[in-house]
């Protein structure tokens, strides 16, 4: 039994795939930053809306 069956003796099929994976990755990460940058955005809304009742 031969392994070239095996897909990740191909190195297009590898490269492809990691391609596809840090691109996910990288779209996860952006992802991650904007909802980091919205929550950052609600707190101080929500602080200066504090501030502005408290005066």
């Amino acid at each position: 039994m031969t392994e070239d069956w095996f897909p990740f003796n191909d190195r297009n099929y590898v490269k492809d795939c990691l391609e596809d994976f840090f691109e996910a990755y990288s779209d996860l990460l952006q992802k991650i930053s904007f909802e980091e940058d919205e929550l950052k955005q609600k707190e101080e809304t929500q602080r200066a809306s504090k501030a502005d009742t408290s005066n």
